[in-house]
């Protein structure tokens, strides 16, 4: 899910704009959201992460509620692209899912490559057939 920074940053905040201090600013409107809907506090865990030199990532999680019985936690990376945020969110049923979606999340992030023309999914569809039967012929 992507969210422009007019949704949650004054035009101050864009003038003095740190990758770091949207990412905060946008986890806290995120949440709010979580809040409202659930009518409950969440105790937040956060870390800041450098993937590259280019790449700022806010990791975020939070426990669900007892009543979630099938959704034991909820996890977040998001980045900033251009004048969006990108959110990543994916949801842990048992202990042991963390890890491995924490390690699925963590690589969409490092594999995330921001373009300046939209991209034609038929165009990249074609692509990617094409180069399946190129290696196949191969």
């Amino acid at each position: 899910m992507t969210a422009p920074f007019s949704d949650f940053l004054t035009a101050e905040d864009i003038k003095s704009r740190s990758d770091t201090a949207i990412l905060q600013k946008h986890m806290k409107f995120e949440l709010a959201d979580f809040e409202k809907a659930i009518k409950t506090s969440f105790k937040v865990q956060q870390e800041t992460r450098k993937l590259s030199k280019e790449r700022v990532v806010l990791v975020w999680s939070f426990k669900m509620p007892k009543q979630f019985d099938k959704v034991s936690e909820q996890l977040f990376f998001s980045t900033v692209t251009k004048n969006h945020v990108l959110l990543l969110n994916g949801v842990i049923t048992q202990k042991s899912d963390y890890k491995e979606l924490y390690k699925v999340m963590e690589n969409a992030m490092k594999s995330l490559a921001i373009k300046d023309k939209p991209i034609d999914a038929d165009d990249f569809i074609d692509s990617t057939e094409n180069s399946k039967s190129k290696q196949k012929d191969d």
